[in-house]
């Protein structure tokens, strides 16, 4: 089992894993780490899992979100899992770059865009886990302006 410290010095020392995720995302990342590692370790024990017996070479962090989440649903423990969609980027660049057999195994997208976007009042919210962005064209007034 892995401790929360090994991965924090990781996200400190190289932080050129976490470009196109958002600087809040990343710091809220960390903070939660420390009291959810059972959370972090199950994702790295299932990707282990997934690269093992599965002949496809990549994947979305997504599916073996859903599956801890379906594993916690169905489980007599009583244990809860407390996870949220935006730290799934995270734990899986820090898996990645942990695991040289799991290095190039997610798909990892800029997920700064959607972010600033949000913020910035140009992106639709379509579900919770999907954004769309609506970049303004000439002449239009965002609420950033």
């Amino acid at each position: 089992m892995r401790q929360a410290e090994e991965i924090v010095n990781l996200v400190k020392s190289r932080p050129e894993l976490f470009d196109g995720i958002n600087d809040k995302v990343v710091k809220n990342f960390v903070e939660w780490l420390p009291n959810n590692m059972y959370v972090f370790d199950a994702f790295e024990r299932n990707a282990k899992y997934l690269k093992r017996v599965s002949k496809r070479k990549s994947y979305s962090i997504s599916a073996i979100r859903e599956k801890i989440r379906w594993d916690s649903a169905i489980s007599d423990n009583t244990v809860h899992v407390k996870l949220a969609n935006n730290q799934s980027s995270c734990i899986a660049r820090c898996i990645m770059a942990l695991n040289e057999e799991l290095h190039g195994m997610f798909s990892t997208n800029n997920s700064r865009v959607h972010w600033d976007a949000w913020e910035l009042g140009v992106a639709e919210e379509v579900d919770r886990d999907v954004v769309e962005v609506y970049l303004p064209t000439d002449g239009e007034r965002t609420n950033a302006e």
